[in-house]
């Protein structure tokens, strides 16, 4: 023990000092190393924690976007589904009316025939009456006028003897 005299150790100081260093490190590492890896613990698993959490709403997103995707393209097609059956009820209606237009043109025009065709009679009636009144008026004053003449005449072959 005399070498570490020596040198300018003392035996009894080494002792206090590493009694000195147990107690230092019992005391730093059960108030203040264990609290803080406790602490520092709970932060990892707050982390992972939030990790995790952070990559389901990453897989719930994506989940959520192919829905979205999905019920979008549906509601294209539903949508393009209900143009094209309006575009065809559409085109319906347009003919329908069309056709309803045409009938009653057609009927317009048979009935427009009837009426011309009824007043051309009409007309040809009236004619025909008035034609037959002036050839009776024609020829009652003919009658009339031979009557006169043979009259005429008589009278004046009478008045000549």
């Amino acid at each position: 023990m005399n070498g570490f005299s020596s040198v300018g150790i003392d035996f009894q100081s080494l002792i206090i000092y590493t009694v000195n260093f147990g107690i230092l490190y019992i005391i730093v590492s059960r108030f203040l190393v264990k609290p803080i890896l406790n602490i520092l613990q709970k932060r990892v698993d707050i982390i992972e924690k939030n990790l995790q959490e952070a990559e389901n709403l990453k897989i719930e997103m994506a989940n959520d976007k192919k829905e979205f995707s999905i019920k979008q393209q549906e509601m294209r097609e539903n949508m393009n589904s209900q143009i094209k059956d309006f575009e065809s009820s559409l085109k319906d209606s347009l003919k329908k009316s069309h056709d309803e237009i045409e009938e009653k043109k057609q009927s317009m025009m048979k009935q427009a025939k009837i009426e011309m065709d009824n007043a051309k009679k009409d007309i040809y009636n009236q004619v025909k009456k008035d034609l037959v009144e002036t050839i009776e008026q024609i020829t009652k004053k003919a009658k009339d006028i031979d009557d006169l003449d043979i009259k005429t005449n008589i009278e004046e072959s009478l008045s000549k003897d």
